[in-house]
Order: C-alpha cells, then structure tokens, then sequence
C-alpha cells in the first residue's frame, strides 16, 4: 500500500514536472490539428467489480492517440490520479515502452469509493523519446453514491488495447 506522503511526493514530482516541459501538446480532446497527443476519459463510474454486493469500484476507460507521424518515443509514462471528495486519493503508475497509435486502458478501482461527494479521475501521459518529450492530460468528475465499509482498496489494469 502506498503512503499519503509517497503519493503526495509522486503527485508534487508530475506537478513539477509539468511546470517545466515545455507546451509541446493539448489533450482536453479539442483535437487541434497542431497536437501530436491526445489524450481522452471514455468513461469513469462505479459499479460492483469484485461481486462483493456493494458498487464501491469504479472503472475508468483512457485512450492516448498520438496524432502525429513526426513523433518519435520509446516509452510512455502515465499518472492515473483517483481524487476523493475529501481530498485524499490514489495514484496508479503505468509504464509502457515501445510505440503505438493508440492505447486504450480501462482501469478497476476497487473499494474505493469511501465518501459521498463528486470523485475527481485524471489522467497525465508523456511520451519519452531521444529528444523530446510530449504531454497530454485529461480529467473528470463524477458522483457515485456510498455506503457500506468497501475493504482494502486496490487498483487493476483490467484490459489493455494497443493500435499500431
């Protein structure tokens, strides 16, 4: 299990990281000719993944396309952010190397749908290549209902779809 400080730490490190690579791409889904990223939340909400009787899971959908036939990259990095209503949350670190055109994760978030209010799902990606390094990200709030006492929270790829 991951400690509030480490996702805390991981969360300052992506933020600070953000501030210093340049504009290089928008991914809000816009779809601006120019970008060489996009990156887009199909779907984020709740359900009952783990059968435990109780819709304290969330399943959250992503697709990263990259736009351009210019960029080159080796690896992917991307910060899958879960935030609560009270503030705390989780984070899902994926890495991925070689290239794609797209790649389509859909994530299971169970137990952890703890607190009434609106859930916050982010999405960061940057592309790594000799050079260069493209960004994109993406985000949505959602309001699941609550109750119960859902158990350890866990988070799992639940399936990966790669376009060449």
């Amino acid at each position: 299990m991951i400690s509030l400080r480490r996702m805390l730490v991981f969360a300052l490190v992506a933020a600070c990281f953000l501030a210093m690579v340049p504009n290089q791409a928008r991914a809000d889904g816009s779809g601006q000719k120019d970008d060489p990223l996009q990156v887009v939340i199909k779907n984020a909400d709740y359900c009952d993944l783990d059968r435990d009787g109780s819709e304290d899971d969330i399943v959250t959908t992503f697709r990263i396309t990259v736009l351009s036939d210019e960029v080159v990259f080796k690896r992917t990095q991307i910060y899958c952010h879960l935030i609560l209503p009270s503030g705390s949350g989780f984070i899902l670190v994926i890495g991925v190397k070689g290239e794609y055109r797209q790649l389509t994760l859909t994530i299971g978030w169970l137990n952890v749908v703890t607190e009434s209010g609106w859930y916050t799902f982010s999405v960061l990606s940057f592309l790594i290549g000799e050079s260069n390094i493209y960004y994109g990200s993406s985000s949505v709030a959602f309001d699941p209902p609550t109750g119960g006492d859902p158990g350890p929270p866990l988070a799992e790829i639940l399936t990966v779809e790669v376009m060449y």
